[in-house]
């Protein structure tokens, strides 16, 4: 699936058993990523803002308008320079000891945010604080692998 024009990019990516995917949700004010298994959302977290970060949580402002905006206290003041395309993202599969799924969100080269099947938020590198959107990458314990790390297959299919 994959949906996009000027304001919006919305993706999926599929692990490459096709058991996972990821979809990446650029709605025009907000970037997600969403971890499903075998279509049930997971997991999820907060990537970045499009426009000013709210002084006041959303979440408390607009209860019913998700998906949220992470407020000002919680954001990095970094910029990175946002996607224009599917191309510009890719998803990195990690199966971890314990059985869990990771998917970390690549967007231009950088890691930007972490999805793990046993947590949700998951990380994003732009929190700088924890909120109920994101997690503090930093904080993001080390990954045990099996080994197993693969990237992503995209599903390009219309919806």
């Amino acid at each position: 699936m994959e949906t996009s024009n000027l304001n919006s990019l919305l993706h999926e990516y599929s692990s490459p058993d096709h058991a996972w995917s990821v979809v990446f949700d650029d709605n025009g004010q907000t970037g997600y990523a969403y971890l499903l298994a075998r279509g049930q959302i997971v997991s999820d977290v907060w990537l970045y803002n499009r426009g000013p970060a709210p002084m006041e949580p959303p979440w408390k402002t607009r209860p019913n308008s998700a998906p949220y905006e992470n407020p000002r206290d919680c954001v990095s003041e970094a910029t990175v320079e946002l996607p224009a395309s599917s191309a510009d993202i890719h998803v990195t599969w990690e199966q971890a000891l314990d059985g869990s799924q990771k998917a970390v969100i690549v967007l231009r080269g950088q890691p930007i945010g972490i999805l793990s099947s046993s947590t949700t938020p998951g990380w994003s590198r732009l929190a700088t604080k924890e909120s109920p959107v994101a997690r503090v990458m930093d904080g993001m314990p080390s990954p045990t692998h099996a080994g197993q790390v693969s990237t992503d297959k995209r599903s390009d299919v219309q919806s």
